[in-house]
C-alpha cells in the first residue's frame, strides 16, 4: 500500500547521460521548486555511460511535483527515471514530513466542513406547513398523471376493440309455437307429478306427433275396444299396431 512514508523530499535521478550536463539537469529540476542540495552518486549502481544524481528539495510538495512531471522524460538522448529516496532521511526529516502531512489533512477537513456550513446557511428554512403543501402538490400531480394514463388506456382499447352490435335474429312463427307447446307440456307434467294425481293429458293441448299425444290416442282406442263388438275391436287393434310401429 502506498503511504506518505514512501514520499520524500529526496529524489534519485537515474539514466542521466554521462556527458557533463549536471548544470542543465539541476536547472530543469529547479523549475518545480527550490533545491537545497544535489550531488552525483558514484557508488550507486548505474548502466554504462549513465550517471545517478541525488537531489534534495526544500519542500516535499516540490519534490512530488518534480517527480510527477520529469519521470520517464527524455533528457540529452536518454530517459530519466525519477524515484523517491526516503532511506536518506534523518529522524527529524521524517518527523517534519509527518507533521506537515497532518497539517494538510486538518486544513482540508476544516475547509470541507466550512463549505458545508456555508451551503446549509444559504438554503432557505422551510416550515412544516410548506412541507405539507409540497407533499399535497406532489400527490395532486401523481393523481392527475394516473388519471391521464387511465384515459389514454381507455381510448386505445376502444380504438383497438370497437363495440360490435349483435343483430337480432327473428324467430319464425312455427318455431315459436312449438317452443310454447313444449313449455306448456313440461309445466303440466310437473304440476301433475307434484300433486300426486295421475291424470291423463288432454290431447287438445298436446302437439300433434308428440309422444304424449300418441299415448293418449292409444289409451282412448283401447277403451273403445272393450265397448264395441269383436269385429270392430280387430280393426282398432290393427290401427293401434300401426301407430306403435
Amino acid at each position: 500500500v502506498y503511504t506518505v512514508n514512501q514520499e520524500s523530499q529526496y529524489l534519485l535521478i537515474q539514466g542521466v547521460p554521462a556527458v557533463g550536463a549536471s548544470q542543465q539537469l539541476v536547472e530543469l529540476f529547479a523549475l518545480y521548486g527550490a533545491i537545497q542540495e544535489y550531488r552525483i552518486l558514484d557508488e550507486y549502481p548505474a548502466e554504462e555511460f549513465t550517471e545517478v544524481y541525488w537531489i534534495k528539495f526544500q519542500k516535499i510538495d516540490a519534490a512530488r511535483y518534480a517527480k510527477k512531471k520529469l519521470d520517464n522524460r527524455s533528457f540529452m538522448g536518454g530517459i530519466l527515471h525519477v524515484c523517491y529516496a526516503p532511506e536518506y532521511e534523518s529522524v527529524n526529516d521524517t518527523r517534519q514530513k509527518l507533521l506537515q502531512r497532518k497539517r494538510v489533512i486538518t486544513r482540508k477537513l476544516n475547509e470541507g466542513q466550512n463549505s458545508m456550513e456555508a451551503n446549509s446557511q444559504k438554503l432557505p428554512a422551510t416550515s412544516s406547513n410548506d412541507n405539507n403543501a409540497n407533499i399535497s402538490k406532489v400527490d395532486h400531480m401523481m393523481n392527475n398523471k394516473r388519471k391521464r394514463k387511465f384515459n389514454e388506456y381507455q381510448e386505445s382499447s376502444s380504438s383497438q376493440y370497437p363495440n360490435i352490435s349483435v343483430p337480432n335474429i327473428p324467430q319464425s312463427s312455427s318455431n315459436k309455437t312449438s317452443i310454447d307447446k313444449n313449455h306448456k307440456c313440461i309445466t303440466q307434467h310437473q304440476t301433475t307429478s307434484q300433486q300426486g294425481v295421475s291424470k291423463e293429458p288432454q290431447s287438445t293441448n298436446l302437439p300433434t306427433g308428440s309422444y304424449e299425444a300418441t299415448i293418449v290416442d292409444v289409451r282412448s282406442k283401447l277403451k273403445k275396444v272393450a265397448e264395441y263388438p269383436a269385429t270392430v275391436a280387430k280393426k282398432l287393434k290393427k290401427s293401434t299396431k300401426r301407430l306403435r310401429i
